[in-house]
């Protein structure tokens, strides 16, 4: 759960007077580190069947369609943590975080860049589970038919307004 590049101490006998005063902490890259758009896989241990998968587009969910599949995306014996977006919120960060099969949603402000649709996910579940959650995700993304009428979902209700209260 800790970053690589955040400073560990094993052992108190370790910890010295250059390490507790003399480091800095940068709260831009803190920030960064925990922002769900920035969230990256980092390679962890695969014993035991742990597997993670990382998964990404520049397309947005459909919100009718990721309403409709949203469990199909986070199934029992999964972590996950990420961002989305969606055509009819397209400058709200959405955010995504999965534990088990508990799935919350919010937002974490406005797009800065280009938005994207990024979620890490980890699991010890069968390996059908993880092919399955791969296919999802694709199936669960706009088309590049969809993409083409993406303007007709500005201003529009999406219906999603219970899992962002108070956003755009």
């Amino acid at each position: 759960l800790r970053p690589f590049d955040t400073l560990r101490v094993d052992h108190l006998e370790d910890l010295t007077g250059d390490l507790l005063l003399g480091a800095t902490h940068d709260v831009d890259e803190a920030i960064a580190r925990v922002h769900p758009a920035s969230t990256a896989a980092w390679g962890g241990p695969t014993a035991h069947g742990v597997w993670t998968l990382d998964l990404h587009s520049t397309r947005p969910f459909p919100p009718e369609r990721l309403a409709e599949r949203v469990g199909e995306l986070a199934p029992h014996g999964t972590c996950a943590r990420g961002c989305f977006w969606l055509p009819s919120r397209p400058r709200t960060v959405c955010t995504w975080e999965v534990n088990g099969s508990a799935v919350s949603v919010g937002t974490a402000g406005q797009w800065e860049q280009e938005p994207l649709t990024h979620i890490v996910l980890t699991g010890v579940a069968d390996v059908e589970v993880r092919a399955a959650v791969e296919r999802v995700f694709g199936e669960l993304l706009m088309t590049e038919e969809e993409m083409h009428d993406l303007l007709a979902w500005a201003g529009a209700d999406d219906g999603l307004s219970e899992w962002f209260p108070g956003a755009e």
